[in-house]
C-alpha cells in the first residue's frame, strides 16, 4: 500500500495555523497587491469603455489591457507561491519576492497556458478527465518557482507528487471551495482569511507531497 502523503485534518489545521501566525504579512504582501490588481482591472476597463474609440479601437485597447493584466497576474501568482513557502519555512518575506526571474516568469506563462488548454480539453470530455488532470497538474506553479523546473518537467513532477493522493486532493478542493463560499457569504470580509487559508493549505500540502515523493529523475533530466 502506498504511503499516505497527508491527511485532510492535518492539512486544514496546518493551513489555518499558518494563516493566523502570518496574518499581518499576508495582508501586506497578498491582500493589498491583490486588491490593487482587482481595482486596476476594473479601472482600466472603465477607462477603455469611456474613451469612445469605436469598435476596433476599443477592442484593441481591451486586448492590450487584458494582456497587461494577465502578465501582472502571473507576477502576483509567482509572488504568492514564494511568500507562502517562505512563511511555512519561517523565512523572511520582502518586496523583492515580487520580482521573478525571467526564466520563472516565462516558464510560468507557458505552463499556465498549457495547463488551461489540457484541463479545458479534459473538461470537454465529460468533465471527469478534466478534474483528474487538474488534480494531477495542480502543483506545476510551485515546482517552477520552488525547484526551477520547466513546464513539461513541472507537469511530470506534479503528476508524481499527486500519485496516490487524488481522492484526498479532490476532497480537499471541495472543502476549501466550501470555506471560500462561506467566507464570501459572510459580507465578503470572511473571504480574505478564507483565501489566505486556501493559499497556505495548498502550499502545506505541496510541501508534504514533495517530502514523500521522489522527483530526482525528473529534476535531473
Amino acid at each position: 500500500m502506498a504511503e499516505q502523503k497527508f491527511t485532510l485534518d492535518e492539512a486544514l489545521s496546518s493551513g489555518w495555523k499558518a494563516t493566523i501566525e502570518n496574518i499581518g504579512g499576508l495582508l501586506l504582501y497578498v491582500f493589498l497587491p491583490g486588491l490593487f490588481l482587482f481595482l486596476l482591472n476594473i479601472g482600466s476597463s472603465f477607462i477603455v469603455k469611456s474613451m469612445n474609440l469605436g469598435d476596433v479601437g476599443t477592442s484593441l485597447l481591451q486586448f492590450g489591457s487584458s494582456v497587461i493584466h494577465m502578465l501582472l497576474q502571473v507576477i502576483f501568482n509567482i509572488a504568492v507561491i514564494k511568500i507562502c513557502l517562505k512563511y511555512l519555512d519561517n523565512r523572511q518575506v520582502s518586496p523583492a519576492d515580487f520580482i521573478p526571474t525571467m526564466t520563472q516568469f516565462w516558464f510560468y506563462v507557458a505552463a499556465a497556458f498549457l495547463n488551461t488548454l489540457i484541463v479545458g480539453i479534459g473538461l470537454c470530455l465529460l468533465v471527469v478527465p478534466g478534474v483528474i488532470l487538474g488534480l494531477m497538474l495542480q502543483f506545476y506553479g510551485f515546482l517552477i518557482v520552488d525547484k526551477g523546473l520547466g513546464p513539461i518537467q513541472a507537469f511530470k513532477a506534479s503528476t508524481e507528487l499527486t500519485k496516490g493522493t487524488k481522492l484526498e486532493l479532490f476532497i480537499l478542493w471541495v472543502i476549501l471551495a466550501i470555506i471560500m463560499i462561506v467566507g464570501a457569504i459572510c459580507l465578503v470580509i470572511g473571504l480574505v482569511p478564507a483565501t489566505f487559508m486556501y493559499y497556505m493549505t495548498v502550499a502545506y500540502v505541496y510541501r508534504k507531497c514533495l517530502s514523500k515523493s521522489d522527483i530526482s529523475t525528473i529534476t535531473a533530466s
